[in-house]
């Protein structure tokens, strides 16, 4: 058991097969045209009901600093703020530093739905490059892409994507024993969405016992906990 947990996390930080030029070229183009056609509509972006929802929130982060209490969304009284606020403060800031109308708002959630979508087929290409090899990773980054709802929902920036994008970089970076960096990953996860805290900390701790570091978990652990505490 010992030998093989070793093995899981040397795997996990080995090198990646022998590369191909043609695989990567085509990975490459294929990232292109698609990420041409995000950004040729990006002032009239393809979003959800939930978008307007985060662009509210994100535009109150912007003008008030704080949304303890949501009194946009839910009326007439509100209810607590239950959504991670670090899109919404993403959206506030970028929102304010480009004017802080409405307009503004909206164009910065879709520069952040872009990002997350550029975000989320580097994840999927870089862990199917390093588990299989170029050809693995252009073939996963083709059945992400082309697929309508995992690449639109990504590519529409809500907060619960977020967690899918940084957990795996979580789980990486402590496999990798840089823990200051696992934790703060970690942490975003869970800055992002209540979501986040049965997801990034799982991972976390799984690949803790298939390797065994217990002492990385332990700082992971308490490092994390101070990082969200204030949330």
């Amino acid at each position: 058991m010992e030998t093989s947990a070793r093995e899981f996390g040397s795997t996990a930080q080995g090198a990646p097969p022998e590369g191909s030029s043609v695989a990567r070229a085509l990975l490459w183009s294929l990232v292109a045209v698609h990420l041409g056609l995000l950004l040729w509509t990006v002032n009239d972006h393809f979003v959800s009901i939930d978008s307007g929802y985060h662009v509210s929130l994100g535009r109150y982060y912007a003008e008030h600093f704080a949304a303890f209490w949501d009194h946009i969304n839910y009326g007439p009284y509100g209810r607590p703020n239950l959504q991670g606020p670090l899109l919404h403060v993403g959206i506030g800031a970028l929102g304010w530093l480009f004017g802080g109308s409405g307009d503004e708002y909206v164009l910065a959630n879709s520069l952040l739905s872009i990002a997350q979508w550029i975000a989320a087929v580097f994840t999927v290409a870089f862990f199917s490059r390093r588990l299989g090899g170029d050809w693995a990773a252009l073939f996963a980054v083709a059945l992400f892409t082309g697929d309508f709802i995992a690449s639109v929902s990504f590519s529409m920036g809500v907060p619960s994507g977020w967690i899918f994008v940084l957990t795996p970089w979580a789980v990486h970076a402590f496999l990798k024993e840089k823990w200051l960096a696992s934790a703060l990953l970690t942490s975003a996860v869970i800055y992002v969405h209540l979501g986040g805290y049965a997801t990034a900390p799982l991972g976390v701790f799984l690949a803790a016992v298939l390797t065994r570091r217990w002492w990385g978990l332990l700082w992971v652990g308490g490092l994390t906990t101070l990082f969200t505490a204030p949330y």
